[in-house]
């Protein structure tokens, strides 16, 4: 299975005075727009997916609601072990989607990073992979077992719009 990990796109910094609940904080408007050009030109590397799992948080929302628009993939389904929980709990709420040949899932740091660094080097005390916003990586696993995946890319924003 090829698991791509995306991390949502800019939102700008927190501000309680604009967002009393973070979680509804969306994404900025140059977040938006450099994301949709990436997933446009993404969609050359990834044409599609068959299950694309998103936090319901609205910046997260948001970017797989792009992927859907701009890259063509699936609509995202609500996977709420991304809003706040730690990678263990992802990789317990995956278990029924190992069937998949392609899988997404749009979440927030520090899991996106930790998901890999977990699959890829059983090791989630110290960061292996920065995933700086908007940023995908590609992970090939057999198993949700941890140190077991391959880590084939990860690439940018700016580097998607490049594609």
């Amino acid at each position: 299975m090829f698991l791509y990990l995306i991390r949502h796109a800019d939102a700008g910094d927190a501000d309680p005075t604009q967002w009393a609940d973070d979680r509804q904080r969306p994404l900025s408007e140059d977040g938006a727009k450099k994301f949709r050009q990436a997933a446009k030109k993404f969609n050359r590397l990834v044409p599609s997916v068959d299950v694309v799992l998103s936090s319901s948080l609205v910046r997260a929302w948001q970017t797989a609601k792009i992927l859907e628009e701009e890259a063509g993939w699936i609509a995202p389904k609500r996977f709420e072990a991304l809003e706040g929980h730690g990678e263990g709990e992802v990789i317990k709420a995956l278990k029924p989607y190992m069937k998949h040949e392609r899988l997404a899932l749009v979440g927030h740091e520090p899991t996106m990073s930790a998901m890999v660094s977990f699959l890829i080097a059983d090791d989630t005390n110290r960061s292996i992979v920065e995933m700086k916003k908007g940023s995908v990586a590609c992970v090939e696993i057999d198993s949700l077992q941890a140190g077991t995946g391959t880590l084939k890319w990860l690439l940018t924003v700016k580097v998607m719009r490049e594609l």
